[in-house]
């Protein structure tokens, strides 16, 4: 019962701490609105630690939380940059899960994937909202920024985990 109970409280953690990193990132984005399309997603952390940490049933409490919890506080909820990034972090989750599920999977490759995915779906979305043109115009700096984004998150989940000395393969 303790294990289920740790567990519980980490997954709480993870997602008390995707709520203050996405409010954080909407606050800081406000003050460059040229680029407030452009997000790092640090939230998407707490899903990448949370599929080495916990069980599918909590990580998808988390996730709904994620993408809820913040939307709802900022007033955004069911507007179109919602369905964008609730589309795109579920693509993402997704392919994260996926990519996990081979043994030994590295942080990088689950983390790439899971942000290359979230900006497929975003950009899947985008289409419907925008000029076809101008939405595969996007395309190409959306994967850019998933490369990079995701290797930043990659690193620093896999400094965190070391540093915490958590056996974190294998977990389900």
């Amino acid at each position: 019962m303790q294990s289920h109970n740790n567990k519980l409280f980490i997954a709480s953690m993870l997602l008390s701490i995707a709520i203050a990193l996405s409010m954080l990132e909407s606050y800081i984005m406000s003050f460059f609105p040229m680029f407030a399309f452009y997000r790092i997603g640090l939230s998407n952390l707490c899903l990448l630690l949370g599929i080495f940490l916990i069980n599918k049933r909590l990580l998808m409490l988390v996730f709904l939380g994620k993408i809820f919890i913040p939307n709802l506080l900022l007033g955004t909820l069911f507007n179109p940059i919602f369905i964008m990034g609730s589309s795109g972090t579920s693509l993402a989750l997704f392919s994260m899960i996926t990519v996990f599920s081979f043994k030994r999977s590295s942080f990088f490759l689950i983390s790439v994937s899971g942000a290359l995915a979230h900006n497929l779906g975003q950009c899947i979305i985008l289409f419907f909202f925008m000029p076809y043109m101008l939405s595969l115009k996007l395309y190409g700096f959306m994967m850019l920024n998933g490369l990079i984004s995701g290797s930043i998150i990659a690193y620093i989940s896999f400094e965190l985990l070391k540093r915490m000395n958590i056996e974190y393969y294998f977990n389900y």
